[in-house]
């Protein structure tokens, strides 16, 4: 082989036209380069270093895997950050794919650094009951953490697919494990918005109220999805609606900035706090105006909101440069204020009749 300068250069133009043609899904091109010469089992020079086998087995059929594998491509290849080739076939969701990998020499047991990500996790996280159950039975552990001291159930109830969930439980998993941030299986499966993940967590003894290191509930969580389903559930389940965050930050103002007036509704209907206050004095309607939510402003003040002074209001406008938008929200407050008055007036006429 040629090591020169010049041949070194050409073998790095053809490794990476290979993996050019492979991305634009060109396998005819992809070979004509194998034969022309090209490494096989060239990386590229960057952040990730993925091979043409790893391409090819999230984003080609089978058939163009099967020649790479015939022509020397190597199915234990990994990036440089952990990522196998047997990954790559389960993020492509095929296990007809993952299956040859597995034949060519592939382990799904393997990681170099104990902190990485295992293929078990990459599946479960993906959501595909069939690739998780064909991890398991070829040497994938349940029992695998990372970096981050989780398990493949935090990624299937990331994934949202509850049998996957139930299976890891039943395999032994700790519903109410949690990572180094205080995160549990339950605030994954909240986040995912999955109704049906949460109820099972539930009802295998999550507890609703866990918070995170940061203070973070479970409700915020599901709040922040903006499924009102999960949060009704949790609800119902015993989630405190006024836990805060250690910023002071309860899940009402969270909803009323990002403008989900049906989970402010359920939230107001369980008793969350209405002028809650932050460390920094930032309330519900406070949140709902500076994030420009006229339906959130209005159901806010009509239950209860304390008034946010016109001054406030006028700052965040300069702040956010949105006057007009602003102008239309001073409107909104101006006739809550007006309606509010005139139910103070009316009871007061009745009180003196």
């Amino acid at each position: 082989m040629d090591m020169t300068y010049e041949g070194e250069f050409a073998q790095h133009e053809l490794g990476k036209a290979l993996l050019q043609a492979l991305r634009a899904g060109n396998t005819d091109e992809a070979k004509r380069l194998v034969e022309a010469g090209a490494p096989i089992n060239w990386m590229e020079m960057n952040k990730i270093a993925e091979t043409a086998l790893m391409i090819a087995a999230r984003w080609a059929d089978e058939d163009t895997v099967r020649w790479l594998l015939d022509h020397g491509a190597d199915a234990r290849a990994m990036t440089l950050t952990g990522a196998t080739v047997v990954m790559y076939a389960i993020a492509s969701g095929r296990i007809d794919v993952v299956r040859l990998i597995m034949d060519n020499g592939a382990r799904v047991d393997y990681r170099v650094d104990a902190g990485d990500d295992s293929p078990l996790m990459w599946a479960a996280s993906r959501g595909d009951l069939d690739i998780v159950k064909f991890v398991l039975d070829h040497g994938g552990s349940v029992e695998t953490r990372n970096k981050d001291n989780e398990t493949a159930l935090h990624f299937a109830a990331k994934g949202g697919n509850i049998e996957i969930v139930r299976l890891m439980l039943d395999l032994g998993l700790v519903v109410d494990a949690d990572n180094p941030s205080g995160e549990t299986v339950l605030h994954r499966a909240a986040m995912s918005g999955n109704v049906d993940v949460v109820q099972l967590c539930l009802d295998r003894g999550a507890d609703p109220n866990a918070p995170t290191e940061s203070g973070v509930t479970v409700l915020h969580r599901a709040a922040m999805s903006g499924n009102v389903d999960v949060v009704q559930l949790c609800l119902d389940r015993g989630a405190d609606p006024n836990a805060p965050t250690e910023r002071g930050v309860t899940v009402l103002q969270l909803v009323a900035k990002r403008g989900f007036a049906d989970v402010a509704q359920v939230l107001l209907d369980h008793g969350a706090d209405v002028n809650a206050t932050t460390r920094y004095g930032g309330t519900p309607l406070s949140y709902a105006i500076g994030a420009r939510q006229p339906e959130i402003v209005r159901l806010l003040l009509a239950r209860g909101a304390d008034m946010v002074p016109e001054s406030d209001i006028d700052e965040t406008a300069r702040q956010n440069r949105s006057f007009d938008q602003f102008k239309a929200m001073k409107a909104i407050v101006s006739d809550c204020e007006r309606i509010q008055r005139w139910h103070r007036r009316r009871i007061l006429v009745i009180w003196a009749h």
